[in-house]
């Protein structure tokens, strides 16, 4: 219920930010973090057979359809550069790999080395400031992730592979945070 409330928090809280103008919207590139996020939480699911392992996966895709859609009205357009392409070509891998090998994990696997390779032109723009991101939504998040990781331990039967997934987020969602932090400062 936490790592729901905690993603829940970090989504409202990003909506809020869209609606005062203060992040920047690329619609191509929230379009590619759908079709990514999708794939993520469902086979994250079919992975775990777990509901409450899987909440802050398929809140993330729920929330990042959500945020696409707000993106196509509020935001602008810019091209689709080579890390989207990539992650594209990557998603239909995973796809392809799920449905030949019958993998859930195996898609998942590839799908979060694809998730890293689409937070980088984020982690560039915020860096370089050419993009604006607030750091609250990006510290619930990762707090999401961070709660995720204590529910699939408190969850039992845990392999290592149910820990990719919360472990990698909470890295990902973490270095973001800071660079914010920083940028800020």
């Amino acid at each position: 219920m936490a790592t729901g409330t905690a993603a829940l928090l970090g989504f409202l809280l990003y909506i809020r930010n869209i609606r005062k103008g203060s992040v920047d919207l690329n619609p191509a590139t929230w379009m590619v973090w759908v079709v990514a996020t999708w794939i993520i939480g469902v086979s994250y699911f079919v992975l775990t057979r777990d509901v409450a392992k899987s909440v802050p996966s398929i809140l993330g895709a729920i929330q990042t359809l959500i945020i696409f859609l707000v993106a196509l009205r509020k935001g602008r357009i810019a091209r689709i550069n080579w890390q989207d392409w990539a992650v594209i070509i990557i998603s239909a891998l995973a796809i392809y790999v799920w449905a030949r090998y019958k993998s859930a994990a195996y898609a998942n696997f590839i799908m979060i080395g694809c998730r890293t390779i689409a937070f980088l032109p984020t982690y560039k723009g915020v860096w370089r400031e050419s993009i604006q991101e607030k750091q609250g939504p990006w510290a619930i998040w990762t707090l999401s992730h961070l709660l995720n990781i204590a529910v699939v331990r408190l969850r039992g039967q845990d392999p290592w592979q149910e820990y990719v997934y919360p472990v990698s987020h909470t890295i990902l969602h973490s270095i973001l945070t800071l660079m914010i932090r920083m940028r800020n400062t």
